[in-house]
């Protein structure tokens, strides 16, 4: 005898593994692998061209290196700030919610250096690579708009707790 299963669109269900330090936040794994694209392989391929090219001034900055140079920076500044929010998430007040917002305000900003390194900068890599990278910096943004809306409630939550003690 044959039943029929009426489940059959649902899924197993896997709980996410329990959040213990800044590390296990997908937000920041996702934002340390965007800086690592672009300060190694971003980076080294510009690199390697304008070493191939024979420039070795290191007075005048081009354009290239303007978009690379703000780039880096920005890149690298994404996984700190969430470190941080995470640390004074326990006790700042409503700090670590701004600093998220600079997180989501520099994933925007990623994302149009990612698209101005890939039309201006001839650095050989892929344009799909460059996409890919793209849609990092939009999908972290939006699991940072979501931890910024769950940290919300919990430090609302906090701070009506404490107004009432």
């Amino acid at each position: 005898m044959s039943y029929t299963s009426y489940n059959y669109k649902k899924s197993s269900f896997n709980p996410k593994k329990a959040v213990k330090k800044f590390s296990d936040l997908e937000v920041y794994q996702k934002s340390l692998e965007g800086s690592v694209f672009v300060c190694g392989e971003l980076t080294a391929t510009f690199q390697a061209k304008l070493n191939t090219e024979g420039k070795t001034d290191g007075y005048l900055l081009t354009i290239e290196e303007a978009i690379i140079q703000e780039m880096s920076l920005c890149a690298l500044s994404i996984p700190r700030l969430i470190a941080e929010s995470h640390s004074k998430r326990f006790g700042a007040g409503r700090e670590p919610l701004e600093i998220l917002d600079i997180v989501m305000h520099k994933c925007n900003a990623m994302v149009v250096y990612l698209e101005q390194a890939r039309d201006i900068l001839e650095t050989g890599i892929s344009t799909e690579r460059f996409e890919e990278q793209v849609n990092k910096y939009f999908l972290t943004r939006r699991k940072v708009l979501n931890l910024q809306r769950a940290w919300r409630k919990s430090i609302e939550a906090y701070e009506k707790e404490n107004k009432e003690n």
